[in-house]
């Protein structure tokens, strides 16, 4: 038996503590956050997010990436990434035009204000779908850890669908339901950080190879 792609390995948990941690530190930097980012700690907290799912993408070091490099998956996280911090900008910048003029302005403000918010969303979702399945059959991190994942895009996607649905509901029920449904973000980031931080931990320094008889 020798001892092969040490390295490799090193690399990897190196990764996965890197990008465990500055997952952790953004779902923290989250729930201080009510109903959404805010101004100053709101950007950080995308931010930071954004670079762990960069560290995750490209690694820090050869070997180190969840989706092995793969330009699919790589690409796919990676812009998840950017997204994590476009999405919110075009939001706010969404809400800076001016509402405009006539009986029907603020309508069609409302429902241009709609659209470009559920495309926002409907994008960041296909990314994260990409990058989950790509990290899944990548292979790089160890069952059931990979699945991790597609887990956290389900939660994800259940608050929105709590969000969408609470929308008819009394204003306090409303209320109830939009605050659960905001703590999916920052609920999935850290349990997705500190699961990395424990696969960091967990992983052998050195990945042992059994050598065929002669």
């Amino acid at each position: 038996m020798i001892d092969v792609d040490v390295e490799g390995t090193r690399v990897r948990r190196t990764t996965w503590l890197v990008g465990g941690i500055l997952l952790v530190v953004a779902a923290v930097l989250w729930f201080g956050i009510p109903l959404g980012p805010q101004p100053l700690s709101g950007w950080v907290a995308l931010t930071v997010q954004a670079a762990a799912f960069v560290v995750f993408a490209v690694g820090l070091g050869c070997g180190g990436s969840v989706t092995a490099r793969r330009p699919l998956g790589t690409a796919a996280l990676v812009a998840l990434g950017l997204w994590v911090i476009a999405g919110p900008a075009v939001r706010l910048l969404m809400t800076a035009l001016p509402v405009g003029t006539g009986p029907d302005a603020a309508e069609r403000f409302a429902m241009t204000h709609l659209i470009v918010s559920i495309t926002i969303d409907v994008i960041g979702l296909a990314l994260a779908l990409i990058a989950s399945v790509q990290i899944l059959r990548a292979g790089v991190v160890a069952s059931p850890w990979r699945w991790m994942p597609l887990a956290a895009l389900a939660v994800i996607v259940a608050g929105r669908v709590l969000l969408f649905i609470s929308t008819p509901l009394p204003l306090d029920a409303a209320l109830a339901a939009r605050s659960l449904a905001e703590l999916a973000i920052p609920v999935v980031l850290l349990l997705l950080g500190a699961a990395a931080i424990v696969l960091s931990v967990l992983t052998p320094q050195r990945v042992p190879e059994v050598v065929g008889r002669a």
